[in-house]
């Protein structure tokens, strides 16, 4: 028998079983249409099927019922588009323009992508803070966090109001001793103010007008406010993330790349990092991540994030590559076999 027959009865036999597993999961959704993993064994033979809108469209229906639920989420990234669309790279090509990036932000929503979606809204965000509609669109999302973030980042523009909101936000997360920072700053701009007196007195326990003793005024020796704040953001990744950024903003690419590089090894997991370094160095996902993944070798979940991007532009022998590491590395974890049976068997 030759190869090339060979292969076309392969083929067939793979197809054949596709149809065989789709048919299979979509009597069970007719049986069990508000089950979250019905809709997930429905998208996983719609994958091994090579049907990758139908499969993305029944993870979504699967998130929907369980916004949870790990294995949509992780279908979902197996799926996710295979090229660029232009609406993301129109805001790659022009990292400053808020309104592209929330544009960008919406499709992702739009395809399941959530982490992207937060990421490009966070991005917006970090461009124009004065924009309601990124905040709303993170808040609607859950991402509460880099909603603080992109307000912490503008704080020296803001007046005692704003900060004492921030804060007020960081309070209801549980961030007690950041918030208590900012009522602090807030106090000091405006020191009648009863608010934020009565804020820091709950903070402090004390008098507000006696100074903390951690603040910058109060350390010793020659320790300037300038190297209290260098020593902080070099413990903090979201800070270095600011930073960067900010010099981004300012033209100083090399600088924005040096202070993004050493947040993202701080947080290699953090996406939102990843979008910066994305777009101050023009660099693509698989780069990136290649990189980090030079530097840190034995984080399987960065390691699979690697083969997600692989996987994400075709390129499969890679993507199996980097799931087998991540698989070597932790052998529990169903998500790597998973990936790897299927990728081997397709």
């Amino acid at each position: 028998m030759s190869r090339t027959i060979l292969i076309a009865i392969l083929v067939g036999l793979s197809s054949g079983c596709a149809r065989h597993a789709i048919n299979n999961a979509e009597q069970q959704i007719l049986l069990a249409p508000d089950s979250a993993e019905s809709w997930v064994a429905l998208g996983d033979a719609f994958r091994r099927g090579l049907k990758y809108d139908s499969a993305r469209e029944a993870y979504q229906q699967a998130l929907s019922l369980d916004p949870d639920n790990a294995s949509a989420q992780a279908g979902i990234t197996a799926v996710r588009p295979r090229r660029q669309p232009q609406v993301v790279k129109l805001a790659l090509a022009h990292p400053l323009d808020d309104e592209l990036w929330g544009d960008a932000g919406d499709y992702y929503l739009s395809v399941g992508l959530r982490d992207e979606a937060i990421a490009a809204y966070t991005h917006a965000f970090h461009v124009d803070p004065t924009d309601s509609e990124w905040q709303a669109a993170l808040t609607d999302l859950g991402a509460v966090e880099q909603v603080i973030s992109a307000m912490t980042g503008n704080i020296d523009s803001m007046d005692d109001e704003a900060i004492g909101d921030v804060a007020d936000m960081l309070l209801s997360v549980g961030q007690s001793e950041r918030a208590c920072e900012l009522y602090q700053r807030a106090l000091g701009m405006d020191p009648e103010d009863g608010e934020w007196q009565s804020r820091v007195s709950e903070c402090t326990g004390s008098d507000p007008t006696t100074p903390s003793s951690d603040s910058p005024d109060s350390i010793s020796g020659t320790t300037t406010e300038i190297d209290y704040l260098t020593n902080r953001i070099f413990e903090n990744h979201e800070l270095l993330r600011e930073l960067g950024m900010a010099y981004a903003k300012s033209g100083d690419a090399d600088e924005a790349q040096r202070y993004l590089h050493s947040a993202l090894l701080m947080a290699p997991m953090d996406t939102e990092i990843r979008s910066a370094v994305m777009v101050v160095s023009g660099r693509s996902l698989i780069d990136v991540l290649g990189q980090l993944v030079s530097e840190i070798q034995d984080n399987d979940e960065l390691i699979g994030d690697l083969g997600d991007a692989y996987l994400a532009q075709g390129r499969h022998n890679e993507a199996l590559n980097q799931y087998r590491a991540a698989l070597a590395l932790d052998n529990d974890d169903p998500e790597w076999s998973r990936l790897v049976a299927m990728l081997e068997a397709n």
